[in-house]
């Protein structure tokens, strides 16, 4: 009896040691639960798995329609009505480009021009008689009204008004007169003294400034019966800088002049379109009279054409390269698996629409095929070459029926055309994430049921045990007391 007392004894202990506190059955609890999720993971992973692939392919589709975006911008420029003149550029060198610069259209003719500056052209420039600042306008007034240019300015000057003041009143009313095509300024030329000046908006003689008292007395009170605005050569009355007076008294010398091949010229601006054909001249400075012409040399604009050609080949560039590095996702993609094949092989196709004559691939003109099947323009020589020659050389190879272009938009106009392929794929794709995604939560959700439900079986069995034990102690304590009396007596 002693032995199974004994026995009882030692189950009790090693059951009680097992279960001391709520903490541990909490974390044998936790413990539970992690190894039922750990043999539930391999299914949620692979599910994870499976939504990353679809990302992956949801932003590669992403992608790959922005680039193929991009390239069909291009094609729409080169295929766009007229867009063969894109190739006939134009550039000019000046030999000294302080004095005069010039720009070129496409139908400036190749050659070299001569231009001497004589003269710039000028704003016209009125000047009021200076008057003591302080002192009182010789005129006041309601709505004196006088003409600057043909066009009524009106101006109220009250009485005791300063020169200065006046000059301002009369200035605003000028600046706030629509199409006066001149504006107005006060200048204070001395500490004590004031002047206005009218400047035409516009150079040249046909902008000269005209203006007329028109009875008011405010034009004359300036000065401005010292000189007469009609006379071609407006020489004062009374000479001497205090007195009003045109800066450039001769209209005529308010044009610009210019010898173009040794031919004298004038014009009324500084910008000058219409001596050279397609030619744009810019006048700066002024040359001595023995200085020699400049020089301008009118050219074939090949960066011109290079910066037209390379948005175009970087984009065919951009979108092979994008395909060649995603192949692993092209694997369900026959298409996009073949558009890598037709991409590369266009530059190595004739272009049959050049006319007779003209290069038929690209490599003629200085574009050359990588090994990668990447464009570079890499020969400016050969492209500078056939658009001098003519440039159609070059137009035909990206503008005509068969084209480089063409082909290029026949292979990934399947990608963005009608179909909507890229689009569809890209729909596709995002509804399979949100299956996927959903699949996963409910995955989820069903293993956190299952998991507290074993996690409630564990409770639910442990106070089973400790009721068990609780019986078995009370059990164990009334069997050792009745054989410790039954022994004692």
């Amino acid at each position: 009896m002693a032995d199974l007392t004994s026995s009882l004894d030692s189950l009790s202990n090693a059951l009680s040691s097992l279960m001391q506190t709520n903490s541990a059955s909490q974390s044998q609890a936790d413990l539970l639960v992690e190894a039922y999720k750990r043999t539930q993971s391999g299914k949620l992973n692979q599910l994870k798995d499976r939504k990353s692939t679809l990302e992956k392919k949801s932003s590669f589709f992403s992608s790959l329609r922005s680039k193929v975006s991009t390239l069909m911008s291009q094609i729409d420029k080169f295929t766009a009505t007229g867009a063969s003149s894109f190739f006939v550029t134009r550039r000019v060198n000046s030999s000294d480009s302080s004095i005069v610069t010039a720009t070129a259209t496409g139908e400036a003719l190749l050659g070299v021009n001569t231009v001497k500056v004589n003269r710039l052209a000028s704003n016209d420039l009125l000047i009021s008689a200076q008057l003591t600042a302080s002192q009182n306008f010789a005129v006041t007034g309601s709505n004196l009204t006088f003409k600057i240019n043909g066009k009524d300015v009106s101006v109220s000057i009250d009485p005791n008004t300063s020169n200065e003041d006046a000059l301002k009143l009369i200035a605003k009313a000028i600046n706030n007169t629509s199409d006066v095509n001149a504006t107005a300024s006060v200048i204070k030329d001395t500490n004590s003294t004031v002047r206005l000046t009218i400047t035409s908006k516009n150079t040249g003689s046909d902008n000269n400034i005209k203006f007329d008292d028109n009875g008011s007395g405010v034009l004359n009170a300036l000065g401005f019966d010292n000189v007469d605005p009609n006379a071609s050569i407006r020489t004062p009355i009374n000479s001497g800088n205090q007195y009003a007076h045109f800066k450039i008294a001769d209209v005529s010398q308010l044009d610009s002049e210019i010898e173009v091949n040794g031919i004298i010229v004038v014009r009324g601006s500084n910008t000058i379109s219409d001596v050279l054909q397609g030619v744009t001249l810019n006048l700066l400075k002024t040359q001595e009279a023995s200085a020699q012409p400049v020089t301008l040399t009118t050219e074939v604009d090949t960066n011109a054409v290079q910066n037209l050609l390379t948005p175009l080949v970087n984009a065919y560039n951009d979108l092979l390269q994008f395909l060649n590095s995603n192949k692993s996702l092209l694997r369900d993609e026959p298409l996009l698996r073949n558009l890598i094949s037709n991409l590369r092989v266009i530059p190595s196709q004739a272009i049959t629409s050049a006319q007779t004559g003209n290069p038929q691939f690209l490599n003629e003109i200085g574009i050359k095929t990588n090994t990668d099947g990447t464009l570079s323009i890499s020969d400016l020589t050969k492209l500078k070459e056939a658009l001098a020659s003519d440039y159609t050389k070059v137009a035909d190879l990206f503008t005509s029926s068969d084209s480089f272009v063409r082909k290029l938009q026949n292979v990934t106009g399947l990608l963005s055309g009608d179909t909507n392929y890229l689009t569809n794929k890209t729909n596709l794709v995002r509804q399979q994430i949100y299956e996927m995604q959903k699949r996963i939560t409910e995955l989820e959700t069903k293993i956190e049921i299952q998991a507290e439900n074993y996690k409630n079986d564990y409770f639910r069995s442990l106070e089973a045990y400790l009721k068990a034990q609780s019986q078995y102690n009370t059990f164990s304590n009334t069997a050792n007391i009745f054989l410790t009396n039954y022994y004692r007596y």
